[in-house]
């Protein structure tokens, strides 16, 4: 027998004379033979051993996750009983072992199925293994098998293989194993999913997917109690038949071999009448009674003419009842129309409802436009205020203005061409661009657009999808400036250790030099003139010392290992002590140095970086002074701040090399008027130590004429 015809719908089977009883035993003889797994042929009671029997007693009732809508496998029925095929079979293991069992009750199979991962539950009632299951079950032996089908409209084309179409979308309940069969074998297919089996099925017949792939018997059932008969089988795919087993928890691995054992008393007649007590099957019988009845109107007419007064009257009667009968009928059937259609309203008004929040709450909005010059938009959801400023009523229509017109004109030409591409190919678009926000703000967005089609390739609208990401190109151009910094920074500083190895070898080659022919004058008892190897010796080892120390200092600071502790001093006094120690390098040139200081100036800084500040400004202008002249320091205060200014009669700087002064990437160190070498670090030290005060320093000089160094510091931090 071809199985396409005996599994096509509706489930009526027309055969000449043949009596109904007779049908529904072959009918079910077929479904034993073809869809049931082969299991023992005689009953018998299952015997556990001793071990088995006080694992049992330990653990208590069996307790079992079904799903409890999944017609007619299993469910629970309007009192809230396990009901189903499943439901006998287990009743039927129950009743021959003694095994206890107890159902959990859940509200959908998702949550049948979380409950089992969590351990809560000791076994799933009926599924399909799979190798994600695998992860946290244990699968019994089969105890129901059967083909799984694809399910189209009747106008659909017959579907042999999934491996020849693309593009078809596929409706499927949630969490079954058929999805994650079909996303590894068929990843060409589409999958819609929905909350229930008959949701599933309704979607191909409401034309929301193309097919759907589910069990031949649950597919029967449900087709025939909604009506939905314009549906058929377009194919079977022997690779996903269904073998339904007892999915056990792997905490309970022991369970295995006692279920097994309750699963080896079934027989193929306790299985056919668990599938004959909940799958219907409607038999027409078709015999041809046309010869028989034509024989009966011609008795009906001649007995008529016989007895027409009295058959006329009784006629009028009858059609009178008939008439009253078919209105009544009518009737009935009008108001359960109404109520049907007032269901199905209702149905429509919250989804509507669901789907309007849905929208409502997406992370930007949706559209759809005509393709026309200005792309009209059609509809665009109440999310567009929030990125654009204006309400979808101002685009719609173009009431207020077009949605192009908020695109930045550079941008604009951008998104033209990819429509057109777009539209060439029939497929989508992506592309991220500026547009103008109400409030003047430019605002970043992506846009995804999809082009429609109708059945003669003609474009009927254009829909999509735009989201604010503002937030993520301001965050991306952060961290492009901050590489960029990074980048600048360590050119800095490769430049600066560049520098400093250049200064730290002069002066160690020249100690090095100079001690090695102090060594051999020594050796050759020629102490004539030793006296200037020392001194050049001492002098580069106190440059080197400066060196080293100026460095120790500007790494600390960098580091943050030099605390900062800002409190109340007197400046005069800090100034004495820094001028203390250089007096005597001022004298041995003559240098005159002025203070014009009010008696009491208090300051508000850090004691040891206030007096790193002057020693190095102090330094610098008896380096560069020559001999005989002068170094005047000023202070002032404001109202916000005190000033410091150290003005020295020296050679002065040149104006390209000011600007250079206070980067550590630059050697800005020259020789004093009297040779003396410096370190490059003492005026980068004292930027970085009035930065941490909140200050400022500026220089003022002329070559020739001297320069002018003066620091602010705030009165309080």
């Amino acid at each position: 027998m071809d199985m396409s015809t005996l599994f096509s719908f509706p489930y009526h089977f027309r055969f000449h004379k043949i009596p109904i009883a007779v049908l529904i035993s072959a009918w079910m003889a077929v479904l034993s033979f073809v869809f049931l797994p082969k299991l023992h042929a005689h009953s018998y009671s299952s015997e556990f051993t001793s071990g088995e029997h006080a694992y049992l007693d330990s653990i208590g009732p069996i307790t079992l996750c079904i799903d409890p809508d999944w017609r007619p496998f299993e469910y629970l029925n309007e009192e809230g009983e396990y009901s189903g095929i499943s439901a006998e079979l287990i009743r039927l293991i129950s009743e021959r072992t003694g095994l206890e069992f107890r159902v959990l009750t859940t509200t959908n199979w998702d949550e049948s199925l979380r409950l089992s991962k969590e351990g809560k539950c000791m076994a799933l009632s009926f599924l399909n293994q799979t190798t994600q299951r695998n992860n946290w079950l244990i699968f019994s032996d089969i105890y129901f098998s059967e083909p799984n089908v694809i399910i189209s409209r009747e106008d659909h084309t017959d579907i042999p293989d999934l491996s020849d179409v693309s593009g078809l979308t596929m409706a499927l309940p949630t969490g079954t194993s058929i999805e994650e069969k079909v996303r590894k074998s068929y990843p060409g297919v589409r999958i819609l999913l929905f909350a229930t089996e008959e949701e599933s099925i309704q979607a191909v017949n409401d034309r929301k997917a193309d097919i759907t792939l589910r069990s031949m018997t649950m597919a029967a059932h449900v087709i025939k109690s909604q009506g939905w008969f314009n549906l058929k089988i377009a194919g079977q795919l022997p690779e996903f038949k269904n073998e339904f087993r007892m999915g056990i928890s792997n905490h309970y691995p022991q369970l295995k071999e006692i279920l097994n054992k309750g699963i080896a008393t079934l027989t193929t007649q306790d299985i056919q009448n668990a599938i004959s007590k909940h799958v219907s099957i409607t038999v027409v019988d078709t015999t041809n009674y046309t010869p028989a009845l034509l024989f009966g109107a011609v008795v009906l007419v001649l007995f008529t003419i016989g007895l027409i007064w009295n058959y006329q009257l009784r006629k009028l009667n009858k059609q009178l009842k008939s008439s009253k009968d078919e209105l009544i009928a009518l009737s009935e059937q009008q108001e359960r129309d109404i109520a049907e259609r007032k269901i199905i309203e209702q149905k429509l008004h919250e989804r509507e409802q669901q789907l309007s929040n849905l929208i409502s709450n997406l992370p930007g909005f949706i559209y759809r436009c005509v393709d026309d010059d200005a792309y009209t938009m059609k509809y665009i959801s109440s999310g567009c205020y929030k990125i654009t400023g204006y309400l979808p009523s101002d685009f719609v229509n173009n009431t207020t203005l077009r949605f192009v017109d908020i695109i930045l004109p550079e941008e604009l030409t951008i998104i033209r061409s990819k429509w057109v591409v777009a539209l060439e190919e029939k497929s989508h678009f992506e592309h991220e661009y500026k547009i103008r926000h109400a409030n003047g703000s430019i605002r970043w967005i992506w846009e995804r657009g999809y082009v429609n089609f109708d059945e003669a390739s003609q474009l009927r609208v254009m829909d999509g999808f735009i989201s604010d990401i503002t937030d993520r190109k301001v965050a991306e151009a952060v961290v492009h400036n901050n590489e960029e910094m990074l980048r600048e920074i360590n050119a800095q500083k490769d430049k600066f250790f560049s520098i400093i190895a250049h200064d730290l070898r002069s002066p160690f080659t020249a100690i090095v030099g100079f001690s090695e022919l102090l060594a051999k004058r020594v050796e050759k008892k020629d102490l004539d003139g030793i006296e200037e190897y020392v001194e050049l010796i001492l002098k580069s080892s106190k440059k080197t010392l400066d060196l080293l120390m100026n460095l120790l200092e500007w790494a600390r600071s960098q580091t943050g290992k030099i605390s900062f502790n800002p409190e109340y001093l007197d400046l005069q006094q800090i100034l004495n002590e820094t001028l203390f120690v250089m007096d005597n390098i001022a004298c041995r040139k003559a240098i005159i140095i002025t203070k014009n200081l009010p008696a009491n100036m208090p300051v508000f800084a850090d004691r040891h970086m206030l007096g790193t500040i002057l020693r190095n400004l102090v330094s610098n202008a008896i380096k560069f002074t020559p001999e005989g002249g002068s170094i005047t320091i000023k202070a002032l205060r404001t109202e916000n701040h005190t000033f410091l200014s150290v003005s020295d009669t020296g050679t002065g700087i040149p104006a390209n090399r000011t600007a250079n002064l206070f980067r550590i990437d630059t050697n800005t160190s020259t020789l004093g008027t009297a040779d003396e070498e410096g370190t490059g670090l003492g005026l980068i030290l004292c930027k970085e130590f009035i930065d941490k005060h909140g200050g400022t320093i500026q220089v003022e000089s002329q070559p020739g004429e001297g320069s002018k160094f003066t620091i602010s510091l705030p009165l309080r931090l």
